[in-house]
Formats: structure tokens, C-alpha cells, sequence
């Protein structure tokens, strides 16, 4: 499945809307997406068929490819996996986190197999500007490519990565990334590159699986392509082309590739940019991307995310990680854990459903959860028991109010070493500038070793008998609510 083919998934469920009328790239894309991503139960994905001055064939944008249902975050993930969109999680997650550890290496095909080259721009003929990148807050910097993969090759083990870092448009042959100390591909293989005064190539694709961005953001083992992660995704091999002007590969059913190099000891600025925690954060020193050669389907489709706003799309982002933090704290000997598992954003609060068999098992994954690499992104942890429904914030918050208390001393800790990512401002300039100074904490909200009875929630399924549930859910229409409720959100 590719970017298209998934569009025409979402366009027969109902779940895609098409405007055909003008539409700029500079801000008004990305502020419809970002307002469409609130209303009509965020369901809805958005494709600008007519974008500002690159009407009718030089490109179109897509908003809100994984914009979800506020009950079923997972939902448009489920599609994108072959799966029914209303799938529990407790079913989901299992079948994801099976997927994500199953294997499968990739195919190469020929550059005449490869949709991705139907059009190709080598030399001065590439421009960046010829595509039409969007501008998304007005306190950007410029034009970012958010959903997309940067790949890159150790110059040691030849081990491939492809991860998401945003990616400015500096120039129309020019581009910078912002790189945190510590990840596998900006800093660590690019290191030795500049360590021994080479150049660095490398490629960047948007489009193509849309399970790719899930894959991107994964917290991928040492040693391990995306690739061959995304395949066993997927159940077969995703299919490689090589490079016009490297030898990387790529996705054959990419929209857009970029290729270039980064040459020693050369940087430029990078931001401001509104990030996914809800702030803009700030210019950086990044290295200078040269771009040599853009190849593209014919009118290619740029998917972008409206990173910040309210209820913005970070669930793809964190669901590599989810399943990665539950199989990391079961593997060191913490049961009980139920499917109830979620990310409330990326950088901010991990909840667990859990049925602890000992007092302990409540700080201990904790402190298992709070060593895992991918923790950097990540400050608290929310510890719940095993009938809260974490996947729903509001059930959260209720939980919280009900089951935690405030007198009790949560695990935390806070020390100029502990890791975060520079994107928290929760240290000051220099720690942030290391990823360090950062803060962890939990909170516990389960009732299995207190001493106090958890109390019983008034909601409607306990608060009245079946027969008088049945009769509401009945009469609802003839009610006349259907107009100005919607009668799935309330039931």
C-alpha cells in the first residue's frame, strides 16, 4: 500500500475530504488542517488538490493523514494496516506490537518499476521550491517537511537509518535538520563522516507506506533497518530503488526523494519551528543539506502534520514506542500489564494499565520504563489499574481525580544528567542544548495494595438499570438529540 492507494482506503470509508478550490501553501493549508483536525471527531484526512501556484500538476498537499477518531486514535493505523478502523486496542496492539518484531528485508526493482522516478531533476534543474512545501506556523522559520524519513548509511557497519527529524527548506538547493545529540543517524553516523573530513550522503523521502511514518519515529533496535521493520509491517517487502546520485535506496513508491550530500564543518541556522509539544522552539545550528538530484511521481502528493495545535496527529509517532516500552518492562519481569497502553503525546505522559501482583511491581516499572532509551522523549508515567480505559484521556483524568493521592510520594527524579529531549523547556538553554536536565516523574492511581476501596464511578452504564439504558439508547432519535448530539459520543 502506498500514499494513494491508502487515500483511496480513507476516500471509501468516508473519512476523506477533497478541495478542489485554491488553496495556499503559506499558512492556509496547514490552518485548515489544523482546525479540521478538531472538528467533524478529527476523523477526517484533507486533500488540497489546487494548492497555490502549483496548479494543476506540480503538486498537491495532504493534512491530517492520521487525524483520529478521539475514542480510536488507532483507527486510521488499523486501515493502514489491513485492519477494521473500530478494532479495541486490547486487539490492536497485540497485532501491532507481533508485526513490528517480525522481519521481512526489502526488494530492489529498477528505476523503470519505480513510480518515485517518473520525473527527475539532477544538478541545477533540482529546486526545492518547485514542490510545493508549506509553511505551517506563522513563527516558523520557513518551509518544513514534517512526515517524511531521513536515510543515511554508518560508514562502519553500512547499517541504514531512516528516521524523522524536521527538515527546513533553506534555499532551493538547500535544506537543515533538526539533529538532538545521541540519535543514530544525525549525530552518531554523521559524526564519523565529519570526524574523518568526508562527506555524508543522503536521501529523503515523503509518501509512499503510510505505515513508514510509524516506522520512522519507532525506537528501532541497534543493527536494524526501518526497512526490514516496515516490511514486517506491511507482510511483504517494501520495494528499493536506488539512488540517481548515491547509493542509497529508497522507496520505489515515494512521492518525493531528495538526494544530496553534507560536507564537513559546514552549518547554518535551522528554525524557529512550533514542535509537536505544543511550543515553537527556537533556531539551531544544523548541517548544510546540498541537494543534487530531486526525483518525483508526476504531480506527487506532500503529506504534512500541523505539528502543536490541539489534538494534533503524535499518536503514529509514539505507538513504536508504546509497544517497545511494554515488551522492554515485561522482559524484565513485570506482569500483569494489560493491552490498555497509550501516549498522550510523545514528550509528555506514558499511561500503563496494570494489574501488580506485588506492592513493589508499581515503582519497579516505573523505574524499568524511566531506563529505556526511548524515555528521552518522554517525563511521566501514569500507572493505572486494569479497568481504566487509558486510551481515553477523559477516563484518565477521571481515574487520576479518583485514585490518586496527592499526600503520596510519586517516584520522581530530577538531576542535571538525566536525559530529555532538547525540545522540553523545562531546563534552561546550556542542558537543553545537551539533552540534559531533564525530570521524570510518576504517579500512582491504582487501588489493588491501598487500603481504601475504589469508589464506584456514577456513569451511565452503572448508574441506571439495562432496561432504562436500552430505552434512552431507543428513543434517542425520536428525542430529536441526532442533530445537535452525537449519539456514539455519548454512548
Amino acid at each position: 500500500m502506498d500514499l494513494r492507494n491508502f487515500l483511496e482506503v480513507l476516500d471509501e470509508k468516508g473519512m476523506l475530504i477533497r478541495i478542489d478550490k485554491e488553496v495556499d501553501w503559506n499558512l492556509e493549508a496547514a490552518a485548515i488542517s489544523g482546525m479540521l483536525a478538531r472538528v467533524g471527531n478529527g476523523q477526517y484526512t484533507v486533500l488540497f488538490e489546487n494548492v497555490k501556484g502549483y496548479y494543476p500538476d506540480k503538486g498537491r498537499l495532504v493534512g491530517c493523514l492520521y487525524a483520529p477518531d478521539r475514542r480510536k486514535v488507532w483507527n486510521k493505523i488499523a486501515l493502514a494496516m489491513g485492519l477494521p478502523p473500530d478494532i479495541p486496542f486490547s486487539i490492536f496492539l497485540p497485532e501491532f506490537s507481533k508485526r513490528l518484531r517480525r522481519i521481512i528485508k526489502p526488494m530492489e526493482v529498477s528505476a523503470s518499476e519505480a513510480p518515485c522516478k517518473e520525473v527527475v531533476k539532477v544538478g541545477k534543474e533540482a529546486n526545492l521550491l518547485d514542490l510545493p512545501i508549506p509553511f505551517l506556523h506563522e513563527t516558523d522559520g520557513g518551509r518544513y517537511l514534517t512526515l517524511h524519513a531521513i536515510v543515511n548509511q554508518d560508514p562502519d557497519t553500512g547499517w541504514i537509518n531512516a528516521g524523522t527529524y524536521r527538515w527546513m527548506v533553506k534555499g532551493p538547493r538547500r535544506g537543515a535538520a533538526l539533529w538532538v545529540m545521541g540519535q543514530h543517524g544525525p549525530t552518531i553516523y554523521y559524526a564519523k563522516y565529519e570526524q574523518r573530513g568526508n562527506t555524508m550522503p543522503f536521501v529523503i523521502y515523503n509518501g509512499g507506506d503510510p505505515l513508514s511514518f510509524i516506522v520512522s519515529t519507532s525506537a528501532v533496535p541497534t543493527g536494524v533497518c526501518e526497512y526490514d521493520v516496515l516490511g514486517g509491517l506491511r507482510g511483504e517487502p517494501i520495494k528499493l530503488v536506488r539512488a540517481e546520485t548515491n547509493n542509497l535506496l529508497v522507496p520505489a513508491d515515494a512521492e518525493i526523494v531528495i538526494e544530496g550530500e553534507i560536507r564537513p564543518g559546514e552549518r547554518i541556522d535551522e528554525g524557529p519551528f512550533g514542535e509537536y509539544t505544543g511550543y515553537t522552539h527556537g533556531r539551531n545550528v544544523s548541517p548544510v543539506f546540498r541537494v543534487n538530484c530531486i526525483t518525483y511521481r508526476k504531480n506527487p502528493i506532500i503529506s504534512f502534520v500541523t505539528e502543536g495545535l490541539k489534538w494534533a496527529e503524535d499518536f503514529p509517532a509514539s505507538l513504536g514506542m508504546i509497544a517497545g516500552y511494554r515488551e522492554y518492562a515485561e522482559s524484565a519481569g513485570i506482569k500483569g500489564i494489560k493491552n490498555q497502553i497509550f501516549s498522550m503525546d510523545t514528550c509528555t505522559l506514558m499511561a500503563f494499565g496494570i494489574n501488580p501482583q506485588k506492592p513493589r511491581d508499581i515503582l519497579r516499572l516505573a523505574r524499568i520504563i524511566m531506563g529505556n532509551k526511548a524515555m528521552i522523549n518522554l517525563n511521566t508515567i501514569g500507572l493505572y489499574d486494569t479497568d481504566a480505559d487509558v486510551t481515553d484521556c477523559r477516563d484518565m483524568m477521571e481515574e487520576t481525580g479518583m485514585a490518586w493521592d496527592p499526600r503520596s510520594i510519586s517516584d520522581f527524579t530530577s538531576d542535571d544528567d538525566i536525559y530529555q529531549t532538547p525540545l522540553s523547556f523545562i531546563s534552561d538553554a546550556a542542558n537543553r542544548a545537551k539533552g540534559t536536565g531533564g525530570a521524570k516523574l510518576s504517579w500512582d492511581c491504582t487501588s489493588k495494595f491501598k487500603s481504601w476501596k475504589k469508589p464506584e464511578k456514577t456513569i451511565f452504564e452503572k448508574a441506571y438499570p439495562v432496561s432504562i439504558q436500552k430505552k434512552v439508547k431507543e428513543a434517542w432519535s425520536d428525542l430529536g438529540f441526532d442533530e445537535a448530539f452525537d449519539e456514539k459520543e455519548i454512548f
